[in-house]
């Protein structure tokens, strides 16, 4: 497996962070406050720019800043995250844009809301998403990502068959019998 530290977790408009940016430089961090500070945002960031879900695994979630009301703040403002990484002593950046498409149909003076788009680059080059997921499962398996940083993942996230399949395979078992025995 490789050791990957991450250098600098750079956020904009993502989720209820207007701008920050964590900067370990490949060290240890503790990340800590009161709730609904932003310690969930984080892994948030870090889970979707490396597999597009946030730290519970749903790809349909709120990455633009909401209001009270529940509406998108600015829907100009450009989302995005992006990360340093030290892999293996190799320097590797990563970087996610996701953004409102907005057009002037031909005879009409009023945008209209297309959808959104999402750009991909990795070391500053832009790339397509099936180029992008390769890069990262390069990197690193979700499963283990998961599994190693987040401490609820292996009980609530996880599917049971892998589940038991890791419990078997770490006791050393092959089947219930076994177990039971």
């Amino acid at each position: 497996m490789k050791e990957i530290r991450i250098l600098r977790l750079t956020l904009d408009h993502f989720k209820g962070m207007d701008h920050f940016a964590l900067k370990p430089g490949g060290g240890n961090a503790v990340v800590y406050g009161d709730n609904a500070t932003g310690k969930t945002t984080l892994y948030d960031a870090l889970t979707w720019l490396l597999f597009g879900k946030d730290s519970a695994g749903r790809t349909d979630f709120a990455l633009k800043p909401l209001g009270g009301d529940g509406e998108v703040l600015d829907h100009q403002a450009v989302t995005s995250v992006e990360a340093e990484l030290d892999v293996g002593g190799t320097l590797v950046s990563l970087r996610k844009c996701y953004y409102e498409k907005w057009t002037t149909k031909r005879g009409s003076a009023v945008e209209t809301f297309d959808g959104h788009a999402t750009d991909y680059y990795v070391d500053g080059v832009p790339c397509k998403k099936y180029e992008y997921d390769r890069r990262v499962a390069d990197l690193v398996d979700e499963e283990l990502f998961r599994t190693l940083t987040s401490v609820t993942w292996f009980c609530a996230g996880l599917d049971w068959k892998k589940r038991r399949a890791a419990l078997f395979e770490l006791g050393q078992v092959e089947d219930d019998g076994q177990i039971m025995a």
